[in-house]
């Protein structure tokens, strides 16, 4: 019984191989004629994107792989880059951006009350680091500064993913209820009035939908807008709420 178990098992983690899948799959449906730019994401992207050149009559215009640092490989021929796992981060959402012809690269992180950004132009061969305690200028208004300052134009802007506000389905609203604890920032989400209200530090605010998994806080319109991104686990539930360049987990149901 054991050894039948065993051989079960195998037999499952190689059907779900990276390589092997990919090569079913493009057997079954073979790359186009013509230009292929190349992209795989996830943990099993490096994989993926080896497997994929392999099937490939002439090498692609480019090729990149976006994963994170515990599946990161030196492969010739593709670009990696690495992302936060399982939480989204900047690096993730950055990775392989060109806004309006330019390429922009970067990365941030934060700790209580302190957040770190890096923003890379390699066109430009310019890099800006941020290092600020939330006493100041948010770290994107910072990077803008700079960026105007040493090339003399404006920071291009990426499109947003943000939607038409609306108000939340019974559905989300189960989701979010809860409490959210990074370091001292504590969030709770709560409902009210069929709706949902977002609490923090003695302050109490609305919540709007924005999309599927994004959301908007309705503070005062003389404060920063507050975007939250909500990382859902396997029931459906949110797990986090990514807020600016913190991802804040669920402590209490």
């Amino acid at each position: 019984m054991r050894k039948r178990a065993v051989e079960l098992f195998k037999a499952g983690v190689a059907a779900a191989l990276p390589g092997p899948a990919l090569a079913r799959a493009m057997a079954a449906h073979p790359p186009p004629e013509g230009p292929v730019h190349l992209i795989a994401l996830g943990k099993a992207a490096p994989g993926m994107a080896a497997e994929a050149l392999r099937h490939l009559s002439e090498p692609p215009k480019s090729a990149l792989a976006v994963t994170h640092a515990g599946s990161a490989a030196d492969l010739p021929g593709i670009d990696i880059r690495i992302s936060g796992h399982p939480v989204p981060d900047a690096a993730g959402l950055a990775s392989a951006a060109e806004v309006e012809g330019v390429r922009v690269w970067q990365h941030g992180g934060s700790i209580n009350g302190f957040d770190a950004n890096l923003t890379m132009f390699p066109d430009a061969k310019l890099a800006i680091v941020v290092l600020d305690n939330r006493s100041g200028p948010s770290v994107g208004n910072t990077t803008s500064i700079v960026y105007r300052g040493v090339l003399g134009r404006e920071l291009p802007t990426p499109p947003s993913p943000i939607g038409e506000e609306r108000m939340p389905t019974a559905e989300e609203r189960r989701a979010m209820i809860g409490h959210y604890r990074f370091g001292p920032l504590r969030i709770e989400i709560a409902e009210q009035a069929d709706t949902l209200v977002f609490r923090q530090g003695g302050g109490s605010f609305g919540v709007r939908m924005t999309g599927t998994d994004r959301a908007r806080v309705k503070v005062p319109a003389m404060l920063p807008p507050v975007n939250l991104l909500i990382v859902r686990g396997a029931d459906g539930r949110a797990d986090y709420l990514h807020q600016s360049l913190r991802a804040v987990p669920r402590v209490e149901p």
